[in-house]
């Protein structure tokens, strides 16, 4: 037997190993589909990457290629993926919104011919290659984004293209409705299909990247919130993992979140081996944190969608726990009410406990500039500070080497600085306006 068909042997069986009959019997059915559509091709290749059967039943993907060791000798390009926070804006003052996800999207994008190669995998000795894009490949995001904008480069300002779903707007459902007709006509000049279960016409809300849409308001899922009610006091690491990462989806709409989690995140810190399996005895200081953050989710708190030309704010707090910036703006209607945005919020790493406040919170206001830019480059705003200007004032006449780098991080955001007087509560710093 040669050595390729003894590297081939040994591959099959570190990539088939784990399938039961079942699996094998779903995957292979799958394998053939896509070869028949021209999804994939028999072709040899040198990468072998792993595969599995997703078994979650409204994922449309079922055969997952692992490209963990494929995807560190691909060259990583910068991403073109817009953020989450730069859609939210386009989508106010919407009344009627429609939704088309595309039926396996990334499957109807060609795949070019010098990057099939990495797509290599095994089943039953036969050596295969994908002619699409495939889900968990480096890059694949920004490819499927670029070439989804390039066939949908036009009604720009009645539609918003996110990887494989577009949205369409209208101010009445008549004109949602006409507007989703003629989207269609280009989505079938492209040659493209589109899921039916998964496409809404014409509706008041929208569910969007992981939150629902409706009235200027970005809210939880009702699906999330019934997960949450129904997750019970972690008994393992791994439970309590699970718990902290749902509810870290959420981290911007909760105010203070690093520093509420902050007792459960130190226990994954440096984890002892086999830790997430064993046994979890949590502390009382941990339950409270658990419970606390629970209570905060279950009460399903919304943001309000960036307005450009409302009058924004910026709270920044800083402590030797967390650094915190809360991001709001002024209601137009009451010109006083204060709607939230979002707010942000980190652990202080060990090195940053030693500085003193006044840099903490320096680098609570670049952070903050950083985490919501999609908002804050685009007009000016006002940052409430528990340090007077004059104190940014004197400490920048003669700046230390960190100051100085903390400022050239916020240059090209227009802010000015406003005081406001401070007082201790529960070990935190309670901004009140003295104005």
């Amino acid at each position: 037997m040669s050595m390729r068909a003894e590297k081939l042997i040994e591959e099959i069986e570190h990539n088939n190993l784990h399938l039961s009959p079942t699996e094998h019997r779903v995957l292979s059915e799958e394998i053939a589909t896509l070869e028949q559509c021209g999804i994939i091709k028999k072709q040899k290749s040198d990468y072998k990457n792993p595969i599995y059967l997703n078994q979650d039943p409204n994922d449309p993907y079922k055969l997952v290629l692992d490209f963990a060791n494929t995807n560190k000798v691909m060259v990583k390009k910068e991403s073109s993926r817009p953020s989450a926070k730069s859609l939210w804006p386009s989508f106010r003052n919407k009344k009627y919104i429609s939704t088309l996800k595309l039926r396996k999207g990334y499957y109807q994008i060609p795949l070019p011919e010098e990057l099939k190669v990495y797509t290599g995998f095994t089943f039953n000795t036969e050596e295969y290659v994908f002619n699409t894009l495939v889900p968990g490949m480096r890059g694949v995001e920004n490819t499927l984004q670029k070439a989804m904008e390039e066939r949908f480069d036009g009604m720009l300002y009645e539609k918003i293209v996110y990887l494989d779903t577009i949205y369409v707007f209208g101010e009445t459902e008549d004109e949602c409705v006409a507007k989703s007709a003629s989207l269609l006509q280009q989505i079938r000049s492209r040659n493209l299909k589109i899921c039916t279960h998964g496409s809404l016409f014409s509706r008041t809300s929208a569910e969007v990247v992981g939150v629902r849409i409706s009235n200027n308001k970005l809210e939880m899922l009702d699906k999330e919130v019934k997960e949450i009610e129904n997750t019970r006091s972690p008994k393992t690491l791994l439970e309590l993992f699970a718990f902290v990462e749902l509810a870290r989806c959420y981290e911007d709409m909760i105010k203070g979140f690093a520093r509420l989690a902050a007792p459960l995140t130190d226990l994954f810190e440096k984890p002892q081996p086999l830790m997430f399996t064993r046994d979890l005895k949590l502390k009382s200081k941990h339950m409270v944190c658990f419970d606390t953050l629970k209570k905060k989710l279950l009460m399903k708190p919304a943001l309000t969608i960036f307005d450009q030309y409302a009058d924004t704010v910026l709270y920044v707090t800083p402590s030797k726990i967390a650094i915190e910036g809360d991001l709001y703006q002024i209601d137009p209607k009451t010109n006083d009410k204060k709607l939230a945005v979002g707010f942000y919020s980190k652990k202080v790493r060990d090195n940053e406990r030693n500085w003193d406040l006044f840099d903490l919170e320096m680098l609570a206001i670049v952070e903050s500039c950083q985490h919501f830019q999609a908002y804050l480059k685009k007009c000016p705003f006002t940052v409430y500070s528990t340090n007077p200007p004059e104190m940014y004032e004197n400490r920048f006449k003669e700046p230390s080497n960190r100051l100085k780098k903390l400022k050239s991080k916020v240059e090209g955001f227009s802010f000015k600085i406003r005081h406001v007087s401070k007082k201790c509560a529960d070990g935190f710093y309670e901004f009140i306006n003295s104005a």
